[in-house]
């Protein structure tokens, strides 16, 4: 019996199941770059949730906000003005845990050196301190009491007057014992009596200048002797009459000395009159 050769499957067949069978082992071995894509993004997302092939992993440490330990100031009581500062902590959120209010005043004391009452002088306010930074802070005094106050919370507006500590405004001291975390000196306030105006004396009568009288005038070589007549300063009135008495004292010294030199020429003539009628030898 003769054996029968093998039949072979048309070429164009054979093509078209080697392409088959290629094409089924690559779609079973090889991912398309857009399910790559997907896969690495799902990854980042498990990943920043906390999530990891080998199970969870511990999360990254929340950021902290700035304490009052970071917070300090200066105060200089002679000036009732100082600078605060607020210091950051290196991966914190950049603000502070609570934010700070500051208000600066100044009171006028109404009696000194009476402490009270006072009345207010000079009033800063200042916006809600939150960020790391320096800030001044300050109000003139001028004879009386300098404050500076401060709190987490929103600070009242001063009243007008005070008439005792906290009385009727309540005072919130930044060197309170509320705010005993923000480091500085302590107190916070100042009494600055070199400031308060003395009045300025008045004049006595006693101290008004006397002009100088002029010296004694002479006559045809006769001293004669001023009347005695007191002592008046320029512009000086009569008390009862309310008149000027400097030009009616002039007026009256003048004649009172054409009268003496008068009277001295007239005994001079009755001398000479009686010599020449005596003759010599009589």
């Amino acid at each position: 019996m003769n054996a029968q050769p093998a039949t072979r499957p048309p070429k164009s067949q054979a093509t078209a199941q080697g392409k088959t069978a290629h094409r089924t082992t690559s779609e079973r071995t090889t991912t398309p770059p857009g399910k790559k894509r997907l896969a690495g993004g799902l990854t980042a997302a498990l990943l920043a949730l906390g999530f990891s092939a080998g199970g969870v992993i511990a999360p990254a440490a929340a950021a902290d906000c700035i304490p009052d330990d970071n917070i300090s100031y200066t105060y200089d009581a002679a000036s009732n003005s100082g600078v605060l500062t607020v210091e950051d902590d290196e991966g914190s959120t950049g603000v502070t845990c609570d934010p700070l209010y500051l208000i600066a005043a100044s009171w006028r004391m109404d009696n000194p050196p009476e402490r009270w009452p006072q009345t207010l002088d000079i009033v800063n306010v200042y916006p809600a301190i939150t960020t790391p930074g320096t800030y001044e802070f300050g109000a003139a005094v001028t004879c009386g009491q300098g404050d500076i106050y401060a709190s987490h919370e929103p600070l009242e507006y001063p009243t007008p007057t005070l008439t005792a500590p906290s009385t009727p405004y309540e005072e919130n001291f930044l060197s309170g014992d509320d705010l005993s975390d923000i480091s500085g000196p302590d107190p916070t306030r100042a009494f600055l009596l070199d400031a308060c105006a003395t009045p300025t004396p008045t004049p006595t009568p006693s101290e008004t200048a006397i002009p100088t009288p002029s010296p004694t005038p002479q006559v045809g070589g006769v001293t004669v002797d001023r009347p005695s007549t007191p002592q008046l300063g320029a512009g000086a009135e009569l008390p009862s009459t309310g008149i000027d008495a400097t030009p009616a004292l002039a007026v009256a010294g003048g004649l009172l000395l054409v009268g003496i030199a008068a009277l001295v020429l007239r005994r001079r003539r009755a001398a000479a009159g009686s010599n020449s009628t005596t003759g010599p030898g009589e």
